[in-house]
């Protein structure tokens, strides 16, 4: 949890001015940190879940970076990235909602989950 509450797990936001490749480092990060971690069993599923939507969107990043794109960044970001993003939440939804209440009171305090 304290990566989720540190600088590490920033690099996964998206704000103004910031390029794909940039995105693309950052979680390229954290896909790094969650393969390197055992997680307790009590977020397993959660990491699990967050770990595969991670390394999804990253490869998905990778691939249009080096394919030239062919759209524009905007138009990727709603035409691949956002489906990508709505095809693995109902796995992290179902990990959240099997989680117990005290775990996820401190998964939200941690900023791992909002």
């Amino acid at each position: 949890m304290a990566f989720c509450g540190g600088p590490g797990y920033e690099l996964g936001g998206w704000e103004e001015n910031v390029s794909l490749r940039e995105i693309a480092a950052g979680w390229g990060t954290i896909v790094g940190y969650l393969e390197s971690v055992e997680p307790p069993k009590e977020i397993a599923g959660w990491h699990d879940a967050t770990q595969a939507l991670w390394t999804a969107a990253k490869a998905s990043v990778d691939l249009y970076l080096a394919s030239g794109g062919g759209q524009s960044e905007d138009d990727y970001i709603l035409n691949a990235l956002f489906p990508l993003a709505l095809q693995h939440q109902p796995q992290i939804e179902q990990a959240l909602s099997g989680m117990d209440p005290a775990v996820r009171a401190q998964m939200v305090a941690a900023g791992c989950i909002e």
